[in-house]
């Protein structure tokens, strides 16, 4: 059903006032505070109302309300206003952004650091793997005797810092041999391609490359199950801030979310193409506590997106 102009108001200003304390909020409160052109009995009808349709929740120990995930739905949908950054944050933002990167990692960690400071929420930033980018060049780099720098770079992406143990010593001609028979097998490949090469491309075409063929391999196929995925946290100990997070429950529910980087990443990617995206609880994503909402952004260069940030409210 659709709500009466004065049921959105009055969700409208709860909502805020909630948001704002994280404490239940009265109906003498909203009087006194946001609403004096009703009587206090009228807001307390409207507030009973709310709370019969599903918007409001309240506690036996405070005749306060506070919003369920559909008043908060309602609010994003249909209620809250679009504010406009100030001067002062606008230069904060471009100051941070000045500097050249030279990963994509380095710019996501930076924008989730900027997010954090700004809204005092957490902020978690992902780069995202577009293993369907074709390989364009394959950098072997000796580290020691036995340890060799692995570097595979795409069009947008470097893999990097994965490093390569061999169990006998390597010598500048056996990483130049290798690092030539790797080119021949995997450029113009995309990674998903390259992880489901067999070792029979290689013809193995000279034993002693097998072990380090074997190791690439894992390198591609775990890069492809996100275990290589740049997960990037900033201010996880803003939860502190805000009353809500005083109730031991909600603040393990939040700790349980951002503590599982994989979680993060599904949640990330399942936003359906929306520039910015809203899921609030469980009904909306079941990964998330009903008493936990997060907020994300995609980031895409020439439709594909690139990175994902996110903080959380609630």
């Amino acid at each position: 059903m659709d709500l009466s102009e004065r049921k959105k108001k009055i969700l409208h200003v709860l909502v805020d006032e909630f948001i704002g304390s994280g404490l239940p909020v009265s109906s003498k409160k909203l009087q006194e505070k946001h609403l004096s052109e009703y009587s206090p009995a009228t807001i307390r009808n409207e507030l009973f109302s709310l709370e019969e349709l599903g918007f409001l929740g309240h506690t036996h120990t405070s005749s306060g309300r506070f919003p369920l995930p559909k008043a908060y739905r309602t609010y994003v949908d249909k209620l809250m206003e679009k504010g406009t950054l100030k001067k002062s944050e606008i230069e904060y933002i471009e100051s941070h952004f000045k500097q050249n990167f030279s990963q994509a990692e380095d710019i996501v960690k930076n924008a989730a650091k900027v997010l954090s400071e700004l809204t005092n929420y957490t902020a978690i930033g992902f780069s995202v793997d577009n293993v369907d980018e074709n390989i364009e060049n394959i950098r072997l780099v000796k580290l020691n005797a036995n340890n060799i720098l692995l570097i595979v770079v795409t069009k947008r992406h470097i893999i990097k810092d994965t490093v390569i143990t061999c169990e006998f010593e390597v010598d500048d001609n056996y990483l130049s041999a290798a690092e030539k028979i790797l080119c021949e097998v995997f450029i113009g490949k995309t990674i998903e391609q390259a992880a489901s090469v067999n070792g029979k491309a290689v013809d193995l075409k000279i034993e002693k490359f097998k072990d380090l063929f074997d190791n690439i391999l894992k390198v591609f196929k775990d890069y492809l199950e996100g275990k290589s995925a740049k997960v990037v946290l900033e201010g996880s100990s803003n939860i502190f801030k805000y009353n809500e997070f005083s109730d031991i429950d909600k603040t393990k529910n939040f700790l349980s979310i951002i503590d599982k980087r994989e979680q993060l990443v599904n949640i990330l990617k399942s936003t359906d193409g929306i520039e910015i995206s809203v899921k609030i609880g469980k009904a909306e994503s079941e990964e998330l506590p009903d008493d936990i909402a997060l907020v994300s952004a995609t980031y895409t260069i020439n439709g594909k997106t690139v990175a994902s940030l996110l903080h959380h409210h609630y």
